[in-house]
């Protein structure tokens, strides 16, 4: 039976009782290519080498699609689409200068429904005994999902650089040094003053992708 490290990380809170906890998946191992290569060579009969051409060619492909504004469907996975933002407000929308400021902020994944129904099937979560102490590194995903928790709570939509460092586990320090980061990749809109800072999810994260094989099937 799989089975899913877990710990409870505190949400935020003002005063010395935690208004609540929400469980983080506990990252065992990381599975690069040479793990893929070998897993695949025991399972089937492809060769190190033709996994290695059918990914490397399948990112590449997957890439040009994507930067045609084309969505890609993984065969029972899901799809994969990408996620733009603005780095100034949009105010008219008839401005013809807007597309000056969009960028790419990242790829969304939306799951197939069966997958995800797949994998609730048999399954069971363990919270870890010993503390866990070596937080990585979060993706800009992972960031959102953990905020979006945190407004679920019913947590306003503005942030303090100590909301931020609370829902991510991570020290002041490496939290200030992410920050630049998050906001210039558009996963937070800076606000406030230089001397007095907030911060808001951007609203290209602000709602999770639900799986939904029925909108896939419909698209084609």
């Amino acid at each position: 039976m799989p089975t899913i490290p877990f710990d409870l990380f505190e949400l935020p809170h003002a005063g010395d009782t935690p208004d609540g906890y929400y469980p983080v998946v506990v990252t065992q191992n990381k599975i690069d290519l040479d793990k893929i290569c070998e897993e695949a060579e025991k399972s089937t009969t492809l060769h190190a080498a033709d996994v290695k051409a059918a990914l490397s060619f399948l990112a590449a492909y997957v890439t040009e699609r994507l930067l045609c504004g084309d969505r890609v469907e993984l065969p029972e996975l899901g799809m994969l689409g990408l996620r733009i933002g603005s780095d100034k407000p949009i105010t008219d929308s008839d401005d013809n200068q807007i597309a000056r400021n969009l960028k790419i902020r990242g790829i969304s994944f939306t799951p197939k429904k069966e997958l995800v129904l797949a994998m609730n099937n048999d399954l069971h979560f363990h919270r870890v005994s010993v503390k866990h102490r070596n937080i990585s590194n979060l993706t800009d995903e992972e960031v959102a999902q953990r905020i979006r928790a945190l407004l679920a709570t019913g947590h306003g939509p503005l942030l303090t650089r100590a909301n931020i460092q609370s829902v991510t586990g991570y020290s002041k320090p490496r939290t200030c040094r992410n920050l630049p980061g998050w906001i210039e990749r558009g996963l937070f809109v800076k606000l406030g003053t230089p001397h007095a800072p907030y911060y808001q999810l951007a609203p290209e994260f602000a709602s999770e992708p639900e799986a939904d094989s029925q909108e896939i099937d419909e698209s084609n």
